[in-house]
């Protein structure tokens, strides 16, 4: 499998989408901030949730070093939790990305 390829192909198809709201999506660095990417525009995209995952699943397999497996596991384990357990996975998970920064990751 190109997951490269597959990845690109997701990106796009998700740029091509016409967006009424960005509600129920979630904000996605297409090169993550990790290898250099931006906060610019060009460098956001909004992804439902299974397309992040997919995305960040993706991600690690084109990028096994970096942590994005860290994030896979965020990403599947926010969902399946009550609104209130919702914001502490999201701050330990803020946690996970200072730690992973700082050890150069």
């Amino acid at each position: 499998m190109d997951h490269l390829r597959t990845y690109a192909r997701l990106i796009d198809q998700a740029q091509a989408r016409l967006l009424l709201s960005s509600h129920g999506y979630h904000l996605h660095h297409i090169v993550p901030k990790s290898l250099g990417g931006t906060d610019d525009t060009s460098n956001l995209v909004f992804l439902t949730h299974r397309e992040h995952v997919t995305a960040h699943t993706l991600l690690a397999h084109i990028w096994p070093n970096q942590w994005f497996a860290v994030q896979i596991i965020a990403l599947r384990t926010r969902q399946r939790l009550p609104r209130w357990k919702r914001r502490r996975i999201t701050w330990q998970t803020a946690l996970v990305h200072r730690l992973a920064r700082a050890r150069g990751v």
